[in-house]
Formats: C-alpha cells, sequence, structure tokens
C-alpha cells in the first residue's frame, strides 16, 4: 500500500439489513520492506570492511529504516553472529542501535563476517554484512643483558623486554610463551617478570664442549606479531686457579 505504515490494524465492519444488525471484528497486518544503514565504524560506512588489530574495540552503530517511507524503525530485534554465538545490539535513540565488539574474544587472525540482521513484524527482514580484517598488533623484542663469553658447566641468564611497537607508544607484553631451540626444553627455564620482561635461565653444561653457539628464541602471544631472536655465544673452559686455561 502507498503512504501507509507498516503496522497492525484494527477494523469493525456493522452491517444492517433492516430487521437485523451484526458485526465483525478483526485486524491486518501491513508488512513493509526494511534497510539497515551502517554508520559505525566510521572506516566501514561506504565498503562495509574495517582493519583493526585483535584486541582493539570496536563501536557498532546501525540505522534502521522503513524502505517505503524512510521513517525509523524502532523497537526491533537487532541481531549479529559473534564467536560467543547469537548477540543482540540496543537501541540508543530513534532507529539506532549500537554495540561494542572486542576482537580478543576472537580465536585468532583473520578475515570475520559480521551478519546484522532486523526482525520485527511488521517488517521484512533484511541485512547488511560487516567485514573485519583482523590483523596482529606490531611487536619488538630486546635483548637487554646476556653474556657473549659463558664458561663450560655454568649457568647464564639472559633479559629480554617484548612490548607493543606503536609508533613510538610502546607497552610490555606479559604471558608470552617463549621457545627455544634446545634439544630438550627443560634445559632452559623462563622467568616472566610482568610488564614485558623476561628472564631466560640455561646451563651450559647441557652442551658438553667449548665451542660457538647459536640459540633461537620465539616469543608468541596471540594476536601479536611473533618475535625471534638469535644469541650468539661462545663457550670457553673455565680458567685454572692460577687464571691459565686448560
Amino acid at each position: 500500500m502507498i503512504n501507509t505504515n507498516a503496522g497492525i490494524y484494527n477494523y469493525t465492519v456493522l452491517w444492517n439489513n433492516g430487521t437485523a444488525v451484526g458485526g465483525i471484528k478483526s485486524s491486518f497486518i501491513i508488512i513493509h520492506q526494511s534497510y539497515i544503514t551502517l554508520n559505525k565504524p566510521n572506516d566501514a560506512q561506504d565498503d562495509l570492511i574495517t582493519s583493526c588489530k585483535w584486541g582493539d574495540l570496536i563501536p557498532l552503530r546501525v540505522f534502521v529504516r522503513d524502505f517505503e517511507n524512510n521513517n525509523s524503525i524502532s523497537n526491533a530485534i537487532i541481531s549479529y553472529n559473534w564467536s560467543s554465538g547469537t548477540e543482540f545490539m540496543t537501541e540508543s535513540i530513534l532507529g539506532l542501535y549500537d554495540a561494542v565488539l572486542d576482537t580478543g574474544e576472537l580465536g585468532s587472525l583473520g578475515t570475520y563476517n559480521i551478519v546484522i540482521s532486523i526482525n520485527k513484524t511488521e517488517y521484512i527482514s533484511s541485512n547488511i554484512t560487516l567485514i573485519i580484517n583482523l590483523e596482529w598488533v606490531d611487536t619488538v623484542l630486546q635483548r637487554l643483558e646476556s653474556n657473549s663469553i659463558i664458561y663450560l658447566n655454568h649457568n647464564s641468564t639472559i633479559k629480554f623486554h617484548y612490548s607493543t611497537d606503536l609508533g613510538g607508544l610502546s607497552e610490555g607484553i606479559p604471558g608470552a610463551t617463549v621457545i627455544a631451540n634446545f634439544s630438550d626444553s627443560n634445559q632452559y627455564t623462563v622467568y616472566d617478570q610482568l610488564d614485558g620482561y623476561y628472564i631466560i635461565e640455561f646451563s651450559t653444561s647441557d652442551f658438553g664442549t667449548v665451542g660457538t653457539y647459536i640459540l633461537e628464541f620465539s616469543f608468541l602471544t596471540p594476536g601479536y606479531e611473533e618475535q625471534l631472536h638469535l644469541y650468539h655465544f661462545e663457550i670457553r673452559t673455565p680458567p685454572s686457579p692460577e687464571g691459565q686455561c686448560h
């Protein structure tokens, strides 16, 4: 119907044939097409594509309207798919619905298709798809303290700082998985000092002989860029009590 509003309408019909009267009460539904416009995130308004780092919060806002007359649609159910299942948006003002997407809840990096749908009795359901390109957070790894020469059968420690690299602003990354290329993971111990500082302790007795060695360390945290570091060092025979090497 032209120039009508979607909704449920009640009506009453009365009749009189001169000898008897009667009537009927009933209702009918006028159904319109709905449509959704994406207002936030801002960079996705034109192409429905946004890129962000893992852990970022994405403000989500849609404007829901009647296709026939462009009126705002209020009190609708606006849903979207997420890692936790189906989630729902909240109407903030007439026809505008909001939510906040926490990308830290997504399991891995990559591309996600978020389908946003409207459901209301008087309207044909419609939807749009927001594409999220989830990227890792840039990181930097610094070796702060280490020994270039270590005596055989002695312990040694290396100190690292693993942090975000945000164009001059950095933040330490605690809780990383640190892996070294020892033949046995029991040959080294990692101490997480919080704020992105790590101390790694190992013994040269596990190497068996003097010489030059290279250890490879990798730092991994979900959503963050992996960092690799090569540590060069030399194992020497301990000096004799007189100060001479054997």
